[in-house]
C-alpha cells in the first residue's frame, strides 16, 4: 500500500538540492528547512488477516475512531432537555445563541504555543511565542489549551475543506501531493467540495442566520498598493476600497462586503478586525437580537510572508494584527439580549 503522506514533513531543503531540485530564491541553501508540502512517501507491506484477526482489527479501528459518535449523531432529540453548552444529541438546546468561528492559517502548536509551560510542547520550535501572539496565548490561558490535538489536513488546500465542511473529497486526497488543477484554499474549485456541504449551508438550511467574514472569497483592490501603503492608510483613517467575490452561490448572500477576503496577505488583519467591530456596533443599534447566530471569520495573516521584500518581518507581523479581546468581549455579550451567550 502506498502512503502519500507516510512520514510527514521529513524532506529538507538539503534533500531537495541533493536530488537536483531548486529552492525559492530567498531560502538559504546552507540551512536545512522543512515544509509541509514536502512529504516523504512510504510503502506499507501488510499481511492479509484471517477472519478472526480482521474482526479484532475492525473493532480496534472503531474504538480509536470513536465510531460510537456516529450512532449518537443519528439519535433524535429528546423533548424537554435543559440547555447545556454541548448538547448530547443534535437538535437539543444549547446555552449558546451566537457562535463566532474564527479560522486562522495553518501553524503548528509548537510554532505558536510551544512556550506555554503547562502544555506538551517543544519550546525550541516556538517562533511566534507570547511576545508575538499575545491574544492566542491569553485565550489559551483563559479557556482551553489544545496541546494534544491533531488535525486532518496539513496545508491550506485540504485544511480549508476540513475547516469549512468537516470532510474532504476523494479528489483532494488524491491530489494532496500535486495540485495539478488548482490549490483550492479559497474554495474556487468545485472538485474539492464535499458532497455533504459546508458548515454555513447546514446552519442556514436549519433556519439560523449566518454571516461570512472573509472565508471562501477574494478581495479585489488596487494592487499597486503595497503592504506599507495599505497599513499607513489605515493608520491615517483613510478607507480601504475593495470588493469581494466568491464562486460559491450560497456564500455570496452571506458574505460581508465590508470585510476584505482573507486570502490577500498584503491587507493587515487589523483592517479586518476593525471592519467586524464596526459591523458589531451597527448590530448593537438594531432592535432585538439581530447579530447572526453563526459568524465564520477568516484571519489569515498569521501565515506571514515576512521573508519577502516589502512585507513586515515575522516578529513584527502579528503585533500589527492583534485584537484587543478583553476590550471587545463585553461588547459581544451586549450585542444580544441579557440571556444571550457567546461561543468563541
Amino acid at each position: 500500500m502506498a502512503n502519500l503522506e507516510g512520514e510527514g514533513a521529513r524532506v529538507s531543503t538539503t534533500d531537495l538540492l541533493q536530488a537536483g531540485g531548486a529552492l525559492e530564491p530567498l531560502l538559504h541553501p546552507a540551512a536545512p528547512a522543512f515544509n509541509s508540502h514536502h512529504q516523504r512517501a512510504t510503502v506499507s507491506l501488510i499481511a492479509l488477516p484471517n477472519a478472526a484477526q480482521l474482526a479484532r482489527y475492525t473493532a480496534r479501528v472503531c474504538e480509536l475512531a470513536f465510531a460510537f459518535r456516529k450512532e449518537l449523531a443519528q439519535r433524535l432529540p429528546r423533548p424537554g432537555q435543559p440547555p447545556v453548552p454541548l448538547p448530547e444529541r443534535i437538535g437539543e438546546p444549547s446555552v449558546f445563541k451566537h457562535v463566532l468561528y474564527i479560522i486562522k492559517e495553518n501553524r503548528t502548536y509548537d510554532q505558536v504555543l510551544g512556550d506555554l509551560p503547562q502544555g506538551r510542547g517543544d519550546k525550541s520550535l516556538c517562533i511566534f511565542g507570547d511576545s508575538v501572539t499575545p491574544n492566542q496565548h491569553q485565550l489559551a490561558r483563559d479557556f482551553l489549551l489544545l496541546d494534544n490535538y491533531y488535525v486532518s489536513g496539513k496545508s491550506s488546500a485540504e485544511g480549508h475543506q476540513w475547516t469549512d465542511a468537516g470532510m474532504v473529497s476523494d479528489y483532494v486526497e488524491k491530489n494532496v501531493r500535486a495540485w495539478f488543477r488548482s490549490y483550492p484554499h479559497v474554495q474556487e474549485d468545485a472538485l474539492v467540495y464535499s458532497p455533504t456541504g459546508f458548515i454555513w449551508n447546514h446552519a442556514a438550511d436549519h433556519g439560523h442566520s449566518v454571516r461570512i467574514y472573509g472565508e471562501a472569497s477574494k478581495p479585489h483592490y488596487d494592487t499597486q498598493l503595497s503592504w506599507t501603503d495599505i497599513y499607513n492608510n489605515y493608520q491615517a483613517g483613510k478607507p480601504f476600497n475593495f470588493t469581494n467575490t466568491s464562486t460559491i452561490s450560497r456564500v455570496r448572500p452571506l458574505l460581508s462586503p465590508n470585510y476584505p477576503g482573507s486570502d490577500e496577505l498584503r491587507i493587515t488583519d487589523q483592517i479586518r478586525a476593525a471592519a467586524f467591530i464596526k459591523e458589531l456596533a451597527t448590530y448593537e443599534k438594531q432592535p432585538g437580537d439581530a447579530f447572526p447566530e453563526l459568524s465564520v471569520m477568516a484571519l489569515s495573516t498569521d501565515h506571514t510572508v515576512g521573508t519577502r521584500p516589502g512585507m513586515p518581518a515575522r516578529v513584527l507581523w502579528w503585533p500589527t494584527t492583534t485584537w484587543p479581546w478583553a476590550a471587545y468581549w463585553p461588547r459581544l455579550a451586549r450585542a444580544g439580549s441579557g440571556k444571550t451567550r457567546w461561543c468563541l
